[in-house]
């Protein structure tokens, strides 16, 4: 049996008090709140990529992008918004199903808050690990390419 501190071991089952419980219904509110307005923030990407996209044309002629290229800044932010989509998605289910298991007590719908909690951050950590590698290939080829000219 591992011991976690002197009160708390993992064979021991953990309990959730009502001081606990009144912590995860008010986390679980706050959750919902930030997942809707980040479905709020990705609806009004979409909404400015769908213009960059459609008006790129006539915008185009004013910038050194071309339409070509306020094409393809639209399609950026259309791929950034997909992206934001999954996290906030697990993240409204999390609350969702949190606060519906705090106010039945109801031992499934617990597990499944806290399954989409962990597949929230799960998917934000993995995209700081890409976003991360990105940034260091960038800093990398500004070096290699500053020593170069």
């Amino acid at each position: 049996m591992e011991i976690l501190d002197e009160n708390v071991s993992l064979n021991d089952e953990i309990s959730i008090d009502n001081e606990i419980k009144s912590y995860l219904y008010e986390t679980a509110k706050w959750a919902k709140f930030l997942a809707i307005l980040v479905f709020v923030v990705i609806g009004l990407i979409v909404i400015f990529s769908l213009f960059m996209m459609i008006a790129g044309s006539s915008i185009g002629s004013f910038s050194q992008l071309g339409a070509f290229g306020a094409a393809a800044v639209g399609l950026v932010y259309l791929i950034i918004a997909i992206l934001y989509f999954f996290p906030a998605y697990y993240l409204f289910n999390a609350a969702k199903h949190l606060k519906n298991a705090l106010n039945t007590n109801n031992q499934v719908l617990f597990a499944a808050g806290f399954k989409n909690l962990k597949s929230h951050y799960r998917f934000v950590g993995i995209m700081m690990i890409v976003v991360l590698a990105i940034y260091a290939i960038v800093i990398l080829a500004a070096v290699i390419g500053a020593s170069i000219m």
